[in-house]
């Protein structure tokens, strides 16, 4: 007689998602590509999940427009729901003022996790995946119902669980051994180190007060007198995204990715890794066009989520190719949505504000100040948020336009 088939493990175990999202008023097709995101996520991960599955959303910037207009915007009918975020006791939203990077939020959630174990006598999470509003998904591989029963969490959270389980011994670990996995990410990079992009990344919850600790960090790298914006950024991520992994990894843990390849890496092989880079250089996976062709729809499968915005997609880094793929992917799992959103381009132009000095603005003469507005180049560095300012609308197909939302 052949053994019965063991019953499918109970989606009961406790995971924490925190979403952060923020939103630019100067920017409606980035709002509409990451509306278009947050829908996804809302529609394939939140609403078929169960409670033991604990969101936390952190809003912050121009503020979501009311359900019809919310839903309008991404052309799906405006009647799709009576709000934007479901009322259930799993799902939790904060607005939060604005920071320097989405890392500083991440704190706040940590602390929100931890104090509802402690408060409410809630089961403490098991991991934590944390995303921001440049990740699209989830994008399920055709093993993840099946591997998700057998590990007892919700199909599309499987590929990022069952990473764990698998340890060091995974495609590509070298001589990794069978460390323990402390965190896993949709995308490997050696930019000034070796870890995992912060954008989709789940860690293993008996980590997070170190996360806790380094999150916090990253919310004092503001802008201000002496502090440029994009050093301010640079220090945040280094603070916020690479130290975390190089600690996780001191401690004896690996780390694993789903791309450019499935990679699993240790402390000794990240070191080893310290002196190539050394010699070549190292840059961001995703800042040559390259790697977005190599992601196809097995591949979105195999990672879960896309990278689908952040600075890549700001400065026309992303191929049109690859955003046409990524709309068709989300067409296919949100079939009432009328349109795509990938060909809308936000044409703005970065000018300085009157008070501000040409020094701030990039310009090459002392400090005098200009009358303003002038046109300032893209990447200008100025001393205060309140110095350079975005007008603008839209491109579309190369036709100028302007876009509301």
């Amino acid at each position: 007689m052949a053994a019965a088939t063991p019953a499918p493990t109970p989606a009961n175990r406790s995971i924490f998602v925190h979403y952060h999202f923020h939103e630019t008023a100067s920017r409606p097709c980035e709002a509409s590509r990451k509306r278009t995101s947050l829908e996804l996520f809302l529609q394939r991960a939140v609403l078929p999940s169960p409670p033991s599955v604990l969101f936390l959303f952190t809003l912050s910037g121009h503020a979501l427009p009311p359900p019809a207009a919310y839903f309008e915007s991404i052309a799906l009918p405006r009647d799709k729901r009576a709000e934007i975020f479901p009322s259930r006791a799993n799902v939790l939203v904060q607005t939060v003022p604005p920071s320097t990077t989405d890392l500083c939020h991440r704190a706040l959630a940590i602390r929100t996790a931890r104090s509802r174990s402690l408060r409410r006598g809630a089961p403490t999470p098991e991991f934590g995946l944390f995303l921001n509003d440049g990740a699209r998904g989830p994008f399920l591989h055709p093993d993840s119902p099946t591997l998700g029963a057998a590990l007892g969490v919700p199909p599309w959270l499987a590929r990022y669980v069952g990473a764990f389980s698998e340890g060091g011994g995974a495609s590509g670990s070298g001589s990794g051994g069978s460390a323990r996995i402390g965190a896993v990410g949709a995308c490997f990079s050696c930019q000034i180190d070796s870890h995992l992009q912060s954008w989709a990344m789940m860690v293993d919850w008996r980590l997070s007060a170190l996360l806790l600790e380094r999150y916090s960090k990253t919310c004092a790298r503001r802008v201000g007198p002496g502090r440029l914006p994009d050093a301010a950024k640079r220090e945040a991520v280094v603070e916020g995204e690479v130290r975390p992994i190089a600690h996780i990894l001191s401690l004896g843990y690996a780390i694993t990715s789903f791309f450019p390849r499935r990679l699993t890496v240790t402390n000794e092989q990240r070191l080893e890794m310290q002196v190539g880079m050394r010699n070549s250089g190292c840059t961001n996976a995703f800042n040559s066009p390259a790697s977005f062709h190599s992601i196809g729809f097995g591949t979105l499968g195999e990672m879960t989520f896309a990278k689908a915005g952040g600075e890549q997609w700001r400065r026309g880094l992303m191929p049109p190719s690859y955003s046409r793929r990524l709309d068709a992917a989300t067409a296919r799992l949100l079939p009432e949505m009328g349109r795509a959103n990938g060909d809308c381009i936000d044409d703005l132009k970065y000018v300085c504000c009157p008070g501000a000095t040409r020094r701030q603005c990039g310009g090459s003469s002392g400090g005098a100040a200009w009358a303003g507005p002038f046109s300032c180049p893209k990447d200008s560095s100025c001393v205060a948020a309140s110095d350079c300012k975005t007008e603008g609308g839209v491109r579309r197909n190369g036709s100028a336009g302007i876009a509301t939302m």
